[in-house]
């Protein structure tokens, strides 16, 4: 015979209350909403936390090289225009405030003829003392590093000669306007500020470029206060930008080399 139960006896009886059998599904459900709330907050947190290649200077992408020849014929044009502006500038400057009593050019602003060895051999010196510099900071400076990598990249594979031509051009026309018109009008400080901000552009990389340039123009701005003529910059100049075109033409040439799978 079935033993019969009581609707008390049921209510009594812990075992079969209500709340007890749904309870385990109540349970699972709070799990999966605490588990998808952990879940979101750890997507809001990789959303939110800088990204290696944020932080890391070294990391930015480096874009592909220049065509061949263009960086040259760019070069040629940019630094003509800029000898041009150079030369109209010193022809309106007031000779009182220049190095020549007649006219804003003349022989005295560009070399002095009696003390040309020594000025050749400080521009000399002190493009050794940069490169040598710029090399080492490359070996303990990501941001550097980067720089050359960026630098390799608008290079784009020039040729010895097209190096040594544009190393020319650049050193000659950006002394003659920076340090032979600007700092002879508006001084050496203005003029570096602003030969600094020519050598700059988009990116960490390129903003370690301009802090290069303004280390780098302030010891042009020197040489150019001191021996009161251009050649020792010039020289200098020149110099530094003839190895480090050299430098780089080479290093993009290897790596087009390699990815075109040729042996170097």
């Amino acid at each position: 015979m079935t033993e019969e139960r009581s609707p008390a006896e049921d209510s009594a009886d812990p075992g079969n209350h209500p709340s007890d059998r749904e309870s385990p599904s109540a349970g699972g459900e709070d799990g999966s909403n605490h588990e998808d709330g952990s879940n979101h907050e750890a997507e809001a947190e990789r959303e939110t936390s800088p990204s290696p290649e944020d932080s890391d200077p070294s990391s930015e992408s480096v874009p592909p090289p220049l065509p061949r020849g263009q960086l040259y014929r760019v070069a040629w044009i940019f630094y003509l225009v800029l000898s041009v502006v150079a030369v109209v500038w010193l022809g309106l400057e007031d000779s009182s405030r220049t190095l020549c009593p007649d006219s804003g050019i003349c022989l005295a602003l560009f070399v002095d003829t009696a003390r040309w060895p020594l000025d050749l051999g400080l521009g000399l010196g002190a493009a050794l003392v940069v490169i040598v510099g710029w090399h080492g900071a490359c070996r303990v400076s990501s941001a550097a590093a980067a720089l050359e990598r960026r630098l390799a990249a608008l290079v784009g594979g020039i040729t010895t000669d097209e190096a040594l031509a544009i190393a020319l051009l650049s050193g000659f026309s950006e002394e003659l306007f920076f340090r032979g018109a600007v700092q002879g009008s508006l001084g050496w400080l203005l003029a570096t500020v602003l030969f600094a901000l020519m050598h700059t552009g988009p990116g960490r990389a390129l903003r370690m470029w301009a802090i290069y340039a303004f280390v780098v123009g302030l010891a042009f701005a020197g040489l150019m206060e001191w021996r009161q003529n251009l050649l020792a910059p010039v020289v200098a100049h020149v110099a530094i930008n003839g190895f480090g075109l050299w430098r780089l033409s080479r290093s993009t040439s290897g790596r087009l080399q390699e990815s075109d799978g040729r042996p170097q």
